[in-house]
This record gives C-alpha cells, structure tokens and sequence, in this order.
C-alpha cells in the first residue's frame, strides 16, 4: 500500500473506535480475553504514544518515556483522541523513509510505524465494532497487506513462538493472487511467497476473514481448508503465541 493509505486507515478506523466505545467501555471483548472495550482503547492510546515517542526520541523509549494511563482530568477516550491525533500528525510530519526505532530489525524507518499502526488499529477496531454489531468491512488490499505481516513478520520473526508449539508440517495460504508457504519447523518457522509444490495443507479465503482468522478474530469455518486440518490448526496456534 501506499503510506498515505496507511494514514487514511489510522485515521478512520481511530474515529471509528472513538465514536463506539463510550457506549460500552465494560463490555467485555471475548477475542482479547481477559480485556473490555476500556482496556482495549487505553491499549491504543499507550501503544500510540510508545511510537510517537519512539520517532520523537530515534531510539527504543525507555520505561517512563510514554503515557500508560490516563493523564488526570481525562477518561480513557479523551485520552485514546488525543494519543491518536498526536500518532497522525507524528507519522504526518515525517517522511516514511526518515530513520525510527522499529523493533524489526531489517526495518528502521518511520515507515515501519505508518504500516504497524494501520494494523494494529484496524485489528482493534474490529474487536470493539463486534461488540455493538458487525464489523465493518476491510479492504481486500489492505488485508492481504496485513496477511503478509503476520505471516513474514509476527509469525516467522518470533522463535519463542516455536518454542512454545512445537511441530513440524508445511501450509499454503492463499487471498486473491497472493499466496504464502509457511514451513513448521521444531526449531524455526519459514514464510516465502508464492504457492509450494505439495503442502500438507491449503487455507484460502476472502482476505479480510482471512486476516482476522490469523489473528484470532473469527472463527475458520468460513475459509476454506484442504489437506491436513491439525498442521492449520498447529499454524494458528503457532500465531496465538507469536501475537499474544
């Protein structure tokens, strides 16, 4: 995607949270267990400012250097608007090839943050519209975007996650023309694009349901699943670690 979509995503997926969550901050949200629509915004508003911070400073911000809580005389979606005008107009005023701390490695670059934060927020923002009806829809772009995130990034970078499930067995995953081959190691996950030559098993579907089953926001039973059913459930299990 082009960063200024990134931006455009930010900024209505935010409102959109804004908008909702006053009318029911204690409800609880089943796919974020043990956390409420209160606990879900504040998340927002301290991540929002953990990167604002993080361009600000050139660095990883140290414990202190971002908001955490409400600021006195502010509920939590005063303070949710607030950080999430701050993160527009951070991202805004930089060019996405300027220099950041990002904790991915092969990627220092406010860019980085312009990507993660459309994600992130949109993956919250579903969390909180389900809790007052259906979700609104995810643009099929923006949604294969996210795919190859969570597989390249959340689910190949994190070898705890392979510590944590182990198993072995190789999964193809497929949205639109875009396609995955994710290899389950016992000491590593692979993630390259493009189709693999017989894989144990296939997962497809929509790219939106496709990018909420990965993240644990909708159930499989609306993909579709060909091969070895327990080598997709072991990738999914594999990703509630990496993304926990």
């Amino acid at each position: 995607m082009e960063f200024r979509g990134y931006l455009d995503h930010i900024r209505a997926d935010g409102d959109r949270i804004a908008a909702l969550a006053p009318r029911g901050l204690d409800l609880l949200v089943p796919t974020c267990p043990p956390w409420d629509v209160r606990r879900v915004v504040g998340h927002l508003a301290a991540v929002y400012d953990h990167k604002v911070m993080a361009m600000r400073l050139g660095r990883k911000p140290s414990q202190g250097e971002w908001m955490t809580d409400e600021p006195y005389g502010k509920d939590t979606v005063e303070w949710f608007e607030d950080e999430h005008a701050k993160l527009l107009a951070e991202l805004a005023a930089h060019s996405p090839q300027e220099q950041a701390w990002s904790w991915w490695e092969a990627d220092q670059t406010v860019g980085f943050w312009y990507r993660r934060m459309a994600l992130e927020t949109v993956v919250h923002r579903v969390d909180v519209e389900t809790q007052f009806g259906a979700a609104s829809a995810i643009d099929a772009a923006f949604a294969v975007d996210g795919i190859d995130e969570v597989l390249t990034m959340m689910l190949a970078g994190d070898e705890e996650a392979v510590a944590t499930v182990p198993g072995t067995g190789t999964v193809e995953v497929l949205a639109d023309d875009a396609a995955w081959s994710v290899v389950l190691e016992d000491t590593r996950t692979l993630v390259t694009p493009g189709r693999r030559t017989s894989p144990h098993a296939t997962l497809s579907g929509d790219p939106a349901d496709l990018f909420l089953y990965l993240w644990g926001r909708v159930p499989v039973d609306g993909l579709t699943r060909r091969g070895d059913e327990t080598r997709i459930a072991l990738l999914r299990s594999r990703l509630a670690a990496a993304t926990q």
